[in-house]
């Protein structure tokens, strides 16, 4: 008897038993999930008020193209939003997605109650890959404040 198949967490199952034994012998090993996307997306120091356009690459480990139809829209603790979606991923290819981020005021964080200078949002990714239609991605930075006129700037 042979049985081959995939369980939920992301490992494929082999069970191998004999027709008049009740011995089974079961083998587990790791697969990789059709669509890998970083699960975090950290920007760094952003200034207050500026617009910054990170990128954030999609990968399609399968031979068929797989369909990112598109992201949602995060936004409290600064706004974040994709371009250039809806999308297609080759197979075994790569997509590379600009992001849009509008850092907010350091008033702003603080009135919204955020922990300290940091602004995180998470934004979800959608695709056409069965069992895999979501993928949510934390977007964070840590904000800092604009220079003053008339300021002498540390960095130069």
């Amino acid at each position: 008897m042979f049985l081959l198949s995939k369980m939920k967490f992301g490992t494929l199952l082999l069970c191998l038993a004999g027709i008049d034994t009740a011995v089974a012998i079961c083998l587990f090993w790791p697969t990789t999930p059709p669509v890998v996307i970083q699960s975090v997306l950290d920007l760094g120091e952003v200034v207050e008020g500026t617009e910054v356009q990170p990128v954030l690459t999609i990968r399609n480990t399968t031979s068929q193209p797989i369909r990112c139809v598109g992201a949602d829209e995060a936004c409290g603790l600064g706004c974040f939003h994709a371009e250039d979606l809806p999308a297609v991923i080759p197979p075994y290819g790569e997509l590379k997605v600009t992001l849009w981020f509008g850092a907010p005021s350091l008033n702003s964080l603080r009135e919204r109650k955020a922990i300290g200078d940091r602004a995180e949002n998470e934004m979800t990714f959608y695709f056409d890959a069965k069992g895999h239609a979501r993928k949510p991605v934390k977007l964070t930075c840590k904000v800092i404040p604009k220079s003053e006129p008339g300021m002498i700037d540390k960095n130069s």
